[in-house]
């Protein structure tokens, strides 16, 4: 009989008063198996997360196993229905109008809490553009995706202000997810890809330009644009996943 991975290792100080470099835990582990087994595409949006099969599976304990789960609902990547049962998140289209309809006038908030700033901090999103667009030039769905949101937390942080910040983190986070889900299955092209990345660069060099107010106007009519991709590619994985079973209610 295997022995159980341990659920974190405890390492001595060092006698030279160095700081120990901390090894990841199991549950760290499990986090970054689910979410890349989620991005590859292996992990489908809508299927169930067992989690004392999941727990064999790895050799951990179920204990481990539901504290990493609860970390990737933070992340957007799993959504819990009660009673007690996980499925990798997939968003309905009432989850996404009603996500939308409270980013979008808070990202316009984000827009005018950097005009009461005189010298934000853009170094961030401008890294974040410069990953987009080398993203969408390599026809990276996954890296794209991911530079968008690193986009807007840079913004986000630009602001100074955390509770703004962390709200957005929470609501937003899951439509990241979801898209990164989504991508396995519908391919969106380099030129679509390319076009949002210039979109971010028109909003980034009118922020930069204290145009706030063409700012404010086309973020809105960005996030407008975005809510209707989202609801189309949940409309195409619908037709593409139709007939499967274990999917969480809407």
């Amino acid at each position: 009989m295997s022995q159980r991975t341990p659920d974190v290792v405890v390492e001595a100080p060092s006698r030279l008063g160095l700081t120990p470099i901390s090894r990841r835990s199991a549950k760290d582990s499990i986090v970054d198996e689910i979410r890349s087994s989620i991005m590859r595409g292996t992990l489908k949006a809508g299927v169930r997360i067992i989690e004392h099969k999941l727990a064999i599976d790895l050799n951990v304990s179920q204990t481990t196993v539901r504290e990493a789960l609860v970390d990737l609902e933070h992340l957007g990547f799993v959504q819990r229905v009660p009673p007690r049962k996980t499925f990798v998140t997939r968003l309905t289209h009432r989850d996404i109008d009603e996500i939308y309809s409270v980013r979008v006038p808070l990202e316009q908030v984000v827009i005018d809490l950097l005009a009461t700033n005189a010298t934000p901090d853009l170094t961030g999103a401008q890294r974040a553009l410069e990953g987009m667009r080398r993203s969408a030039a390599n026809e990276d769905r996954i890296q794209f995706e991911s530079m968008d949101l690193e986009f807007h937390r840079a913004l986000w942080a630009a602001t100074g202000n955390r509770t703004l910040a962390n709200i957005l983190e929470k609501i937003v986070v899951k439509l990241f997810a979801f898209g990164f889900v989504m991508s396995q299955q519908i391919h969106a092209s380099r030129s679509h890809m390319e076009e949002q990345a210039e979109q971010h660069g028109r909003i980034l060099a009118l922020i930069r330009s204290r145009d706030f107010q063409a700012a404010r106007e086309l973020m809105a009519a960005s996030m407008d644009k975005t809510w209707l991709n989202d609801i189309e590619f949940l409309e195409e994985t619908t037709r593409i996943d139709a007939g499967e079973p274990d999917t969480p209610d809407s």
